[in-house]
């Protein structure tokens, strides 16, 4: 794959903080003050992979958390600046496996994976529990599932014997949008208000798709597409395609004009 639009240089401390929480914004504080000294206990170390994850987390529109959603990261927009899959895989799952992330289906044919910040999670629950009036409920979920390492999908039996509860409770947390229903006796994990970010994501593939599909050979400045605006998505088309980028539907090549993005023939 080509390399993609550059972005500004990342500073790890602006981020490091949201995964690392209290210790590290101390250590962040001190740091500032002088930057050549980081002190005796000097900040965890950030691999590329979760300095990219935490750069498109600050990048997710404005627009799509006034619909009421957290930061949403495609798992594969994380090629668009991790140009290894091996150590994209290897990080996302130890950012899960330590409670740092928590993963989620998109529900497309794909298998694509959606990644939100386990604290960006836990306060969209409440939230959104709070105005259904569901508080209660909602907290005795969160206690189970982010006590582990929680996959992608739980066995119904599993998750009422963490929880203590009957088939009525769990219909409410289907109802409260943070389970959706597998097949008989399994449930997805799921981000309440994800459907509103899915349609978007789909709408906003369609009309960028389109868009190349229009042009003469099916490819144009990255430039020229960044200036057009999308209109059936909030999305934006800066997040779009990062989106298709790292899904490969669209490739990368570089001229004297800037880079072209072509979509790939068989779309």
């Amino acid at each position: 794959m080509a390399e993609p639009e550059a972005r500004p240089p990342i500073d790890v401390r602006k981020y490091v903080s949201t995964l690392y929480g209290k210790r590290a914004r101390i250590e962040i504080a001190a740091a500032a003050q002088d930057e050549d000294d980081w002190g005796d206990e000097p900040l965890p170390a950030v691999s590329d992979t979760q300095a990219a994850f935490l750069l498109l987390r600050a990048e997710f529109p404005q627009a799509m958390r006034d619909l009421r959603l957290p930061p949403i990261v495609l798992k594969h927009q994380l090629n668009t600046i991790v140009h290894s899959a091996s150590a994209v895989d290897q990080t996302v799952e130890s950012l899960r496996r330590s409670k740092t992330i928590i993963s989620f289906s998109t529900g497309g044919s794909r298998n694509e994976q959606a990644l939100v910040l386990v604290e960006d999670y836990r306060l969209h629950v409440q939230q959104w529990a709070a105005a259904s009036k569901e508080s209660q409920l909602a907290e005795r979920f969160l206690t189970a599932i982010l006590s582990g390492s929680p996959a992608i999908s739980l066995e119904k039996t599993a998750l009422k014997k963490a929880m203590k509860c009957h088939d009525e409770e769990v219909s409410r947390l289907v109802r409260l949008g943070v389970l959706t229903r597998r097949d008989e006796g399994s449930l997805w994990l799921a981000i309440p208000n994800m459907g509103i970010f899915v349609s978007n994501l789909l709408s906003g593939r369609t009309e960028v798709v389109k868009m190349l599909q229009r042009s003469k050979f099916k490819e144009l400045l990255r430039t020229a597409l960044m200036a057009r605006e999308v209109k059936r998505t909030k999305l934006g088309m800066k997040y779009l395609l990062d989106d298709l980028l790292g899904s490969e539907t669209l490739t990368c090549s570089t001229s004297a004009s800037g880079d072209i993005l072509r979509l790939k023939p068989d779309h």
